[in-house]
């Protein structure tokens, strides 16, 4: 009997760890996660934005300016607009724009304008100035997304692939301890009904 409690107890912390994983997993994969910002911005001479940025993982970010192909007429020229990020009072990161290429992706140019280290549950502030403007890019729709770095997105997949399928095989291990668990009992109640009584 006290073989198959036991065995009860371990198979549901293993369903529960496996459940734990596969929601922080799933979680993970959330645009909050992998895209803390997206906002509107412009490209008129003298716009400037503060926003706060409140990051939940250990990694770096990126700053992107996307604006819509079909909207443009011609290729986008240089822009200039400078950020800056502030952890409390402290300067974690800043730059500009002056030289950065646009990089088309699926019908959407894309100009990176930086990055920064991001550590979970930080509240960074953001902000973006344009000291130059731009009529036709500020017709495209202008938006300035926060991050994970394109080139990480198929590293960071894959991690949070890793842990959902560490979580399908303790799922299926806390299943069968708590079958065999459940067999174990069943034969203990069935000899004990087939003793002849004493």
């Amino acid at each position: 009997m006290r073989l198959t409690n036991a065995g009860y107890v371990i198979g549901a912390v293993v369903l529960s760890a496996a459940a734990f994983i596969y929601a922080r997993a799933s979680v993970s994969q959330a645009d909050s996660y992998v895209e803390p910002l997206v906002i509107p911005v412009s490209f008129v001479a003298g716009f400037e934005r503060s926003v706060q940025i409140t990051t939940r993982i250990n990694h770096t970010l990126e700053l992107v300016i996307d604006v819509q192909e079909n909207q443009l007429k011609t290729q986008p020229t240089d822009t200039d607009m400078t950020w800056k990020i502030l952890d409390g009072s402290g300067v974690v990161a800043q730059g500009n724009s002056e030289a950065k290429r646009w990089q088309e992706w699926w019908g959407t140019l894309e100009q990176a304008l930086g990055t920064f280290p991001g550590r979970a549950g930080r509240h960074y502030t953001l902000t973006v100035r344009a000291n130059r403007g731009s009529a036709e890019l500020d017709a495209a729709s202008p938006v300035l997304t926060v991050r994970i770095p394109r080139n990480d997105w198929e590293g960071y997949g894959a991690g949070v692939a890793i842990e959902k399928g560490a979580s399908g095989v303790l799922g299926f291990l806390g299943l069968v301890i708590v079958c065999c668990a459940f067999q174990l009992r069943r034969r203990s109640r069935s000899r004990q009904v087939s003793e002849p009584a004493g």
